[in-house]
């Protein structure tokens, strides 16, 4: 179809160029394969013109498909390597989220130990405490009781 179009376009050129020629008489044989050859001519430029847009934009379009392919390979690459960082800092994050929780159940732990053993000391103070009151408040009785006769106590102590 180009090559149609284009010898087409060249035999209107060369008869447009020619027909100064085709006055003279003497000249209108060789008008004939002057046009014949000019439309060659300008057929063939016009093919290869053709060619070379349809070259270029087949170039460009190939370019284009390469650029996309390394792009996609590229942040597949990227993608990969980020998900790969991603799982890596997330079993970091997991295996010291363990190792703190580890540490405060032990620190926990020592704590309640702490504590049972304070209220254990605590109860037995306590304890203490309560008899040598109970000891007192009986003490004071008996000292209220007999107010003027001795103290058994006290002669025991002197004795």
């Amino acid at each position: 179809m180009t090559i149609l179009i284009g010898a087409s376009a060249g035999l209107g050129l060369g008869r447009l160029v020619v027909s100064p020629l085709s006055m003279v008489p003497a000249l209108d044989i060789a008008t004939i394969p002057l046009t014949l050859t000019l439309g060659a001519v300008a057929a063939w430029w016009l093919t290869r013109a053709r060619g070379h847009v349809a070259e270029r934009a087949h170039v460009r379009q190939w370019a284009t498909d390469a650029l996309v392919h390394a792009r996609s390979q590229w942040e597949q690459f990227v993608l990969g390597r980020l998900l790969a960082a991603e799982a890596q800092v997330g079993e970091a994050i997991i295996a010291e989220s363990r190792v703190c929780a580890r540490d405060a159940d032990e620190r926990v732990a020592q704590i309640d130990g702490e504590l049972r053993r304070l209220a254990a000391r605590r109860t037995g103070q306590l304890s203490s405490c309560e008899r040598d009151l109970g000891a007192v408040d009986r003490g004071l009785q008996e000292v209220r009781r007999q107010p003027g006769e001795p103290n058994r106590r006290s002669e025991r102590l002197n004795t």
